[in-house]
């Protein structure tokens, strides 16, 4: 079989990097329609920041220096060589990875992280990755075997043979990845709340902000909180639930406190006029909306509110009789 065309070889991969698919090599990349892309999993994703500095990147646990050994790769004539861990290796992944390839574990950071010098043991220095032959001499990415380290791949390779490398073997010395994957870093996200700069932990527990609390965001827009109840519906909170509050920011710059619509009920005397329903809210509503359910709760006059109630006023006292009053009720505040 010959194979993937000269053609195809160039045009599937230039044309994936740019975010397409190649649906015919005669087809320039701007012309394709069919979205595409490089997929990688979040397992294999770098989940942490690397530092410019390497000695905060090894205070901070995301990178560590290694003088990785080299393993040529025999079918390629001394063209390409493994990194992998020395056989005295005892940092971040273990002695047990001892003589493993770089990649089966972790990737190496990339040189242009900090381009400025050479990784050093004590940190000092850059990213750069400083390629020795077994007899401690360096071989310049420059010389004329030309070799490049893939970070990812974890491998050197060049033009032509490197025979100081075949002959002598080598090392390179890099620092590699300790950090967790994106999969860690999702895995392991949570959100804190604090009160006055005292920590609430986010277990079952009752939430007490006091005054109340503010959400703001910085650029200006919609903060939103979903909240889920065990056992609740979308229309039914749990009994004690009552005093839940929830912020709109969508009017105006005004953040808006609504109560969660609910029902009263209250049985007549024939003689009561006034019914009064606690909404609970941290002060007077601005606005309320009262509505019958019930022909014996109809017909009232007029509703008032102050800081804790609401006043349902009757001209003519509502007949006697067993929760046969019933009101459906809600309030806002701005």
């Amino acid at each position: 079989m010959a194979g993937p065309s000269k053609s195809t070889k160039y045009n599937l991969p230039f044309k994936k990097i740019r975010g397409k698919a190649n649906t015919s090599n005669d087809t320039p990349v701007f012309s394709e329609d069919i979205s595409s892309q490089v997929s990688i999993d979040v397992g294999e994703v770098l989940g942490q920041k690397i530092p410019e500095d390497p000695q905060t990147a090894v205070d901070n646990g995301v990178a560590e220096y290694v003088r990785l050994e080299l393993d040529e790769i025999v079918s390629t004539n001394g063209l390409s060589f493994n990194l992998t861990f020395p056989s005295d290796y005892n940092g971040s992944f273990g002695t047990g990875v001892q003589g493993d390839n770089v990649r089966v574990h972790t990737q190496i950071v990339k040189k242009a992280k900090n381009p400025n010098s050479k990784a050093r043991p004590d940190h000092s220095g850059g990213y750069v990755y400083d390629l020795k032959d077994g007899t401690g001499k360096t071989i310049y990415s420059g010389a004329k075997e030309d070799w490049i380290l893939d970070p990812v791949a974890g491998i050197i390779t060049s033009e032509s043979p490197i025979f100081e490398l075949t002959e002598n073997g080598g090392t390179v010395g890099a620092y590699i990845y300790t950090g967790g994957t994106l999969d860690d870093v999702l895995a392991g996200a949570s959100v804190n709340i604090e009160e006055d700069g005292t920590p609430i932990q986010s277990s079952a527990s009752t939430l007490n902000f006091s005054d109340g609390f503010t959400l703001e965001s910085e650029a200006g827009g919609t903060v939103k909180i979903t909240a889920s109840f065990e056992g609740a519906t979308t229309d039914q909170l749990d009994e004690g639930t009552e005093n839940l509050y929830y912020t709109d920011t969508r009017v105006d710059d005004r953040v808006n406190t609504i109560r969660p619509s609910d029902q009263a009920t209250f049985s007549g005397n024939g003689v009561q006029k006034t019914f009064q329903i606690q909404h609970t809210l941290p002060s007077k509503p601005d606005s309320w909306i009262v509505t019958p359910v019930t022909d014996d709760g109809s017909s009232f006059s007029h509703v008032t509110a102050d800081d804790n109630v609401l006043n349902v006023v009757y001209d003519t006292p509502p007949p006697s009789g067993t929760d046969n009053i019933v009101l459906n009720w809600l309030v806002t505040t701005f």
